[in-house]
């Protein structure tokens, strides 16, 4: 450029596009230190923004199975409990079976004892009726979420992980979740009373096979409330690790964007410094032209 041109400063054209582009990077970088972010809309990275969006609705949606997984144990502890007090009360009916099945003792106590057990059978359908979880009751045979007696629980993000606990076949018998006495054969002896040591002997024996049926729900609902507990720890790790993934992809280096910003910010000071000497320089020319 010579200095006799003073129609066009390419000087303090150069200078002014060079400030021009240091304040949109600097702007840029402190936009990146505010919001914590090295990706902030599509045009700073189209690729790690997509990226990043989609791992953000993974982990999204990894958290709400994770919350439905415990919301899902929650109720199989409920169920758990339930049953748990049915077998608490199993046994003290056995026990006033035994008691009334041995010849030591009259008529009238055994009367007695099976009045004890007659209550006892009343306490098992209140704990079948009463046991529910968000308004659903869980062991009087009214609850399904498929119509055959099975609990369906969401354990993934896919369309497909569900699993399921099969209420209707605890015990290997079709009884759609139900444990009243009733459903556990106990009806018809328990009402008839005890007045006799085998009526005492055949209360005896269909409640070991309440126990069991019960026992074996018992087990099935711990096996399965395992199994959903390292399904949760499962997607808490994949979430960990997605949630780190995310990181290196979206988050900003605040020490590296600092020692930028610092950097940009004295190159813009002096590029406005080089700007003002190159507006200083048509008017030399001025001074050639006045002597």
């Amino acid at each position: 450029m010579g200095i006799g041109r003073i129609n066009t400063n390419i000087a303090a054209l150069r200078a002014y596009f060079n400030l021009t582009f240091s304040t949109e990077v600097l702007a840029n970088h402190q936009q990146r230190i505010t919001t914590g972010l090295r990706v902030n809309m599509a045009s700073d990275d189209p690729a790690s923004f997509v990226m990043a969006k989609n791992m953000t609705i993974r982990v999204s949606n990894l958290a709400t199975v994770q919350k439905s997984i415990n919301q899902a144990r929650d109720m199989l502890h409920v169920v758990e409990g339930g049953l748990n007090a049915i077998v608490d009360t199993l046994r003290e009916m056995k026990d006033k079976a035994l008691e009334a099945a041995d010849g030591s003792i009259g008529t009238t106590e055994r009367i007695s004892l099976g009045n004890a057990i007659k209550a006892l059978g009343a306490s098992i359908n209140d704990v079948a009726e009463d046991t529910e979880f968000n308004n659903a009751k869980l062991l009087s045979g009214t609850y399904s979420t498929t119509g055959s007696g099975l609990l369906t629980f969401r354990t993934g993000v896919g369309v497909n992980d569900l699993t399921t606990v099969g209420f209707s076949t605890f015990g290997g018998l079709k009884r759609e979740g139900d444990f009243t006495i009733s459903s556990l054969g106990l009806s018809s002896l328990v009402s008839t009373g005890i007045s006799t040591i085998s009526e005492a002997s055949n209360i005896i024996a269909a409640v070991n096979n309440a126990i069991t049926y019960v026992n074996n729900a018992i087990t099935e609902i711990g096996a399965k409330n395992k199994g959903l507990k390292a399904r949760t720890d499962a997607l808490a790790i994949e979430q960990t690790n997605t949630e780190s993934a995310l990181t290196r992809i979206r988050d900003a280096d605040t020490l590296f964007e600092a020692m930028e910003t610092n950097k940009l910010q004295i190159r813009s000071q002096a590029t406005i410094a080089m700007l003002a000497q190159a507006n200083v320089m048509p008017q030399m020319v001025l001074q050639l032209l006045g002597r």
